[in-house]
């Protein structure tokens, strides 16, 4: 069924992703190339409410920087929405939502970026002690620079195992200059407080100083992507790094990804791992364009309590001479960490559904989730540019956890056009995320279509939600009740 969005004038506005802690998730929708009152590509983000019955338009939400209490204000190219994350920054069990917002110019730096914080309450999120995090603020780690993007990744967890269960906060600036090269990226980690997110032993790395003897380059995009885990055994977060266009010995842009643990005092550049496909024991091999690190989500897909990485290769080249197919690499926990023990490479045709074919971009987005409530997490790929009939739509392959793994041969795909149509270049898979909406113990599975067309609107976006495995349970489509063109509804989700 299509449901269309009603949305009311903002003004006040335990379970995982849940802002009203009423036990069932719920999900913000980033439409960062929204016309926001005449302003293009302002950007906003729209959050639906879970319920018995699944995702409702009941209370939904829409922000942009001109809501009433919101600070800042909606200008071009900001880009509100970019990326999303959540978690529980003040312990008040109601989980709160970061918004990258990575193109705002700030005093003289154009496309510094910004992010903004709304803390969630029983009535929701609320622009009530809305958060602007940047980089000039007081007391900040960090300074301002031209194009750094920052908030253009987001990810959340407990690091430093505050008893309050304060969850913190990294802050991907992959276009940052360090040391004079140019996109070579920094991340931004602030931690979690009574009182929010706080400057109090916050810090900032370049790619150096989160791995020593990792050398800055330019374009390297150190913090494209980041995900948060509990690889090993010591109950603190820890954090996965993406730098995609590193270089690997001569193979330009063949990708990285850096593992930093977390402890008492937080995260700690001593303890970080590095992961590539040239690395002994890692299956396939690194090579020049592949952008290994491109996607990455952390799970716990072989049910042993440690949380496993599924890190994307998305430009992969295959041995049969398919270029830009497309894989996945996926490393598992243990006591002690991630390790190449049993590591996997899932392409289609190979660990997941379907047939490689040039071009399909497999491994663009990922996200985790218990999608059939067995115990063991499931792993949702998109490729965003698969030819669906003779339409290049997109499709999503899922694979499903068990004890050995991934790999286990009861994979399945999800495909657009369930409600609605399919569109050459919509995009269908470019953003994914996991949450039990409808509080059946089994978490459902958002789609974002970014450049789906809404009647005669071109590029306004929707979001498919499947509920319970493959959609047995249900299927919804959302966008806008009054679609923009060119918005990019659900070109981000919050994961």
């Amino acid at each position: 069924m299509h449901n269309i969005l009603l949305f009311l004038p903002l003004f006040a506005a335990p379970e995982a992703q849940d802002f009203n802690n009423d036990g069932y998730a719920d999900l913000a929708i980033g439409a960062p190339d929204d016309t926001v009152d005449g302003v293009q590509w302002a950007g906003s983000v729209t959050v639906l409410y879970g319920s018995a019955s699944g995702l409702t338009a009941a209370g939904a939400d829409y922000w942009h920087q001109d809501v009433p209490g919101i600070q800042g204000v909606a200008e071009q190219n900001d880009n509100f929405g970019a990326a999303l994350a959540w978690g529980d920054f003040n312990g008040d069990d109601y989980d709160d939502l970061a918004i990258g917002v990575p193109n705002e110019t700030v005093d003289e730096y154009i496309l510094a970026g910004i992010v903004h914080v709304l803390y969630g309450s029983a009535n929701g999120l609320s622009a009530t002690g809305d958060q602007l995090l940047r980089l000039d603020d007081p007391g900040m780690a960090g300074d301002l620079g031209y194009s750094a993007h920052y908030g253009a990744s987001l990810a959340a967890g407990n690091f430093n195992g505050a008893a309050g269960g304060y969850d913190d906060l990294v802050i991907g600036m992959p276009g940052a200059t360090v040391y004079g090269e140019i996109d070579a990226g920094r991340v931004h980690v602030m931690y979690g407080s009574p009182g929010g997110l706080s400057t109090s032993g916050d810090v900032v790395w370049n790619q150096a100083q989160a791995s020593p003897g990792q050398t800055v380059e330019w374009g390297d995009g150190f913090g494209s992507a980041l995900a948060a885990g509990h690889f090993n055994a010591d109950g603190y977060a820890d954090i996965a790094i993406g730098t995609p266009l590193e270089d690997v010995g001569s193979l330009i842009d063949a990708g990285l990804v850096q593992v930093l643990y977390g402890s008492s005092q937080g995260l700690q550049p001593g303890s970080t791992q590095l992961w590539h496909q040239n690395m002994p024991g890692i299956l396939d091999s690194a090579e020049a364009y592949g952008a290994f690190g491109t996607a990455l989500a952390a799970g716990d897909f072989d049910g042993d309590s440690y949380d496993d990485l599924a890190a994307s290769a998305p430009s992969e080249d295959l041995d049969s001479g398919v270029v830009n197919a497309g894989a996945v690499n996926v490393i598992y926990g243990s006591a002690a960490g991630l390790s190449s023990a049993g590591n996997e490479i899932l392409i289609q045709g190979s660990g997941l559904q379907g047939v490689a074919e040039a071009g399909d971009r497999t491994g663009l987005a990922v996200a985790s989730g218990d999608f059939d409530g067995d115990g063991y997490d499931d792993l949702a790929v998109g490729s965003p540019y698969e030819t669906v009939g003779n339409v290049l739509a997109g499709a999503v392959q899922v694979a499903r956890g068990h004890v050995g793994g991934l790999w286990n041969g009861s994979e399945y795909n999800l495909l657009p056009g369930i409600g609605s149509d399919v569109g050459q270049n919509d995009r269908f898979g470019a953003a994914l995320a996991a949450g039990d909406f409808d509080g059946d113990g089994q978490d459902d599975l958002a789609v974002g279509t970014p450049n789906e067309d809404i009647g005669a609107t071109q590029q306004a976006g929707e979001v498919e939600v499947f509920y319970g495995p493959a959609g047995s349970a249900g299927h919804d489509v959302w966008h806008q009740a009054t679609p923009g063109g060119g918005a990019a509804f659900g070109a981000a989700l919050s994961n």
